[in-house]
Parts: structure tokens; sequence; C-alpha cells
């Protein structure tokens, strides 16, 4: 996968994007669920006609029982995904103005937890390098804001 950062104000066209997800801070530490594949940062894919950002809010609070004032939109992931998601990227966006609320395990989203950026990358399911990076990227978007 290729990260690219997304300049700030461009147009991104929904019909593109296959999945929205959040580096979400609380402080110094990032919002984290497992799933059955592992630990992993919140996000999903889009449903039918739903905004970037509705489609964020509705997986991070299926996800991590997190919610959030603003987040910025930093990042798009090229996939090698075949059938319905060829040709489509993944977007991630970053927000320092998240909440915990309510979480009850289920299925799809066994636990969350605020871990530093060390434990998140130990902990993650996929390529470290990728979260690392992104992690990073969302910590600069921070600081130009």
């Amino acid at each position: 996968m290729k990260i690219t950062l997304i300049p700030k104000g461009a147009i991104i066209k929904k019909s593109e994007v296959s999945a929205v997800f959040l580096i979400g801070f609380i402080s110094e530490k990032v919002v984290a669920c497992r799933n059955e594949r592992g630990w992993d940062i919140p996000g999903g894919h889009l449903e039918n006609e739903e905004e970037l950002i509705d489609g964020l809010r509705r997986e991070a609070e299926e996800e991590a029982g997190v919610s959030f004032m603003n987040a910025i939109l930093y990042a798009k992931s090229t996939t090698s995904s075949k059938g319905k998601y060829k040709d489509k990227y993944m977007v991630v966006f970053v927000s320092n103005s998240c909440k915990l609320e309510d979480f009850t395990p289920k299925p799809d989203a066994l636990e969350r937890d605020l871990l530093d950026t060390e434990t998140l990358i130990e902990r993650y399911h996929g390529e470290k390098d990728l979260l690392c990076d992104l992690i990073q990227k969302a910590q600069e978007s921070l600081k130009k804001q």
C-alpha cells in the first residue's frame, strides 16, 4: 500500500473511496479497537450514499465507542483490492477532539483501549510500517492546524 498526503482543501470524490479510518488522539494516546483480526484503528467501509465524515463518525462509534468534534482528512492509501473496491482508496482522518463514550463489546468490536503509539504498533495486526507512517503524518497534520 502507498500513503499519499491529501492537501488541505482538496476535493475527494466519495465514489472513489472504499473506506474511512480515524487516527484519534486523547492526550498522547491513540484510540484503538480490537476485532477478530486483532488491534486496529477505528474505521470501515462507507454505506450507500454516506458522506465521508458521517461514515467516519458511525465507524468510530460502532468499533470504539468514540465521538469527536472535528476531524482532518489528511491521507489516502491505495489498495490492491479487486471486485467492487478495485481502483478505490481508503482515506484517513485525524482528530485530537476525541471523547470516549459508552462501549459495549460485540462480535466485530471486542475491545477498545487508549494506547501509546509504540504499544499500538506492536499490537497492530496489519503492516506495522504503514501504521507508524500514518500516525507520524497524523501528528504532523495536527501541528499544522
